[in-house]
């Protein structure tokens, strides 16, 4: 049974994939979605695998990665979207910026959620009313890990996203953590082969998000990396850099 995650999952990696064929200037195109690989590809007249990965900064102060903190604040941002909307509640885009730090897997999600619609719905935002929350502001009743809430008021449901804006710290790109990416993705390339013998893999680094944003400066050298795979390739979206990494392999 396919899962909304897997779906969602799904439909990110075939984004990566186009994204990287513009930028590349390759005209390639997805045939068919698989597992593993991730992807059927053709180009220049020939199919192959193609595995996408993405690559994460794992700093983030407490026992949490950035990566899982992003996925949990935005979990609690959708399901406070969802109360607010089920209280019939005025259309508002909301922008929730919780505490870096923050330990939001050991907090309580739904209840935390339940609290920030409920105080977005009591304020009652009209259409055009912009309204910004702060805990020095007064009285609190959210959740320690809120740092602030910025709302306004729009027409209809379907302009009022509510969004996590988000702030990280920038690592850089060294060859130590592309390799190790690549070795671990050459441990699948038995099972890739079983589908499809040539496979090429590509690593994305997504600097629109924290968890992946990674310095682009001079410690990576494609030429010093090793990979298994036919053809690697390393993405940073949006900047559309691509650089094959260690040549061609076998």
């Amino acid at each position: 049974m396919t899962t909304r995650h897997a779906i969602r999952k799904k439909g990110r990696e075939r984004f990566l994939v186009e994204s990287f064929a513009r930028s590349s200037r390759m005209d390639m195109k997805v045939v068919a979605e698989t597992e593993p690989p991730d992807f059927i590809v053709e180009f220049e007249g020939r199919q192959f695998g193609l595995e996408v990965t993405e690559l994460f900064v794992n700093a983030l102060a407490g026992p949490k990665s950035l990566q899982a903190f992003e996925s949990i604040a935005t979990r609690i941002a959708r399901r406070a979207r969802a109360l607010y909307i089920a209280s019939n509640a005025p259309p508002a885009h909301v922008s929730v910026r919780f505490m870096p730090g923050a330990d939001l897997g050991r907090s309580n999600r739904e209840a935390t959620a339940r609290a920030i619609a409920t105080f977005v719905a009591g304020l009652q935002v009209d259409e055009g009313r912009y309204v910004r929350w702060y805990p020095e502001d007064g009285e609190n009743t959210l959740p320690d890990e809120i740092a602030f809430i910025h709302m306004l008021g729009v027409p209809n449901y379907d302009m009022g996203h509510w969004v996590v804006p988000r702030a990280g710290w920038v690592a850089p790109l060294t060859d130590a953590i592309v390799q190790t990416r690549i070795d671990q993705k050459a441990l699948c390339l038995p099972a890739y082969r079983e589908v499809i013998q040539e496979n090429w893999l590509l690593l994305v680094s997504d600097r629109t998000r924290p968890s992946q944003l990674f310095d682009l400066g001079d410690k990576l050298n494609p030429d010093r990396i090793h990979s298994p795979f036919s053809r690697t390739f390393f993405f940073a979206y949006p900047e559309d850099v691509v650089l094959e990494l260690g040549g061609r392999g076998a």
